[in-house]
């Protein structure tokens, strides 16, 4: 009961920390240009998609730290929590990727975070799985 408190805390802290700065970068990052063909509004999109990822992060962990309060047991559906997010991210690095190859700009940045993304994915998938088979298994020894 009380490593989901912690975690959760971890977890969430994490999450409000990422959320928060990645939010302020993404609102600063708005340009606005004005020419002959109108007004053009831009900014940084991979700030925004890291701050929903943290805000992923604080749902995760106010659902560990819920669970620890009620008494049951949660780190199989976190770990799933994070994979989803995990796999978001993956499909939009793999998407900036196609699409900085398409425009002939560098792409390492984006090897990186899909290769990290990937490997969170399938450390947390692979976790949500065995947690729940170790739980089924413990079901049919009660019974």
């Amino acid at each position: 009961m009380i490593a989901g408190f912690v975690l959760g805390g971890i977890t969430g802290l994490a999450g409000l920390g990422g959320f928060i700065t990645f939010l302020v970068k993404f609102i600063m990052s708005y340009t606005v240009e004005s020419g002959e063909w109108g007004t053009e509004v831009s900014s940084n999109q991979d700030f925004m998609v890291l701050a929903l990822l943290f805000f992923m992060l604080i749902c995760a962990g106010a659902y560990l730290i819920y669970c620890a309060v009620k008494g049951r047991e949660s780190l199989h559906i976190w770990s799933l929590e994070i994979a989803i997010a995990s796999l978001i991210s993956f499909i939009y690095a793999l998407a900036r990727l196609i699409r900085s190859y398409q425009k002939n700009k560098p792409v390492t940045d984006y090897w990186i975070w899909l290769g990290v993304s990937l490997a969170l994915f399938a450390l947390f998938l692979a976790y949500y799985f065995i947690r729940r088979k170790t739980a089924k298994r413990l079901a049919q020894e009660k019974i």
